[in-house]
């Protein structure tokens, strides 16, 4: 399964859910985004489901956004910008600094990225 495809299924996942309560979903994907990437696309199936969830969840009227595009690119890597924006409540500013706090895991080996760069055909 390719990038594009994994975050396309999201999308549609996500879109029945948001036409049941009236929403608008998009997703957009920066057409500069290579589709061949070697990565854990179970990964980042979960972490934009969880963030698209939690927009439906307190999104009540508006629309609901995922993006995803090309940050840079070498000849081994690519660095990519993944977003899930909504027109929900937001966060209260007195929360904030509990958004992203530190944690660590218990086998660090695990986590090598999500993706890693596959040639495209003729740029080897």
């Amino acid at each position: 399964m390719t990038s594009h495809q994994t975050i396309e299924e999201i999308a549609e996942l996500l879109s029945f859910k948001a036409a049941q309560k009236g929403l608008e979903l998009t997703c957009h994907i920066d057409p500069d985004l290579p589709c061949e990437l070697i990565g854990d696309p179970g990964r980042l199936r979960q972490v934009l489901l969880n963030l698209g969830s939690n927009a439906l969840k307190f999104t009540s009227k508006g629309e609901i956004s995922i993006q995803a595009e090309l940050q840079t690119e070498t000849s081994n890597q690519v660095a990519m910008r993944f977003a899930v924006s909504d027109t929900g409540i937001g966060i209260a500013k007195d929360r904030l600094d509990r958004l992203f706090k530190s944690f660590s895991q218990v086998d660090s080996s695990t986590y090598a990225g999500i993706w890693r760069y596959r040639p495209r055909s003729g740029d080897q």
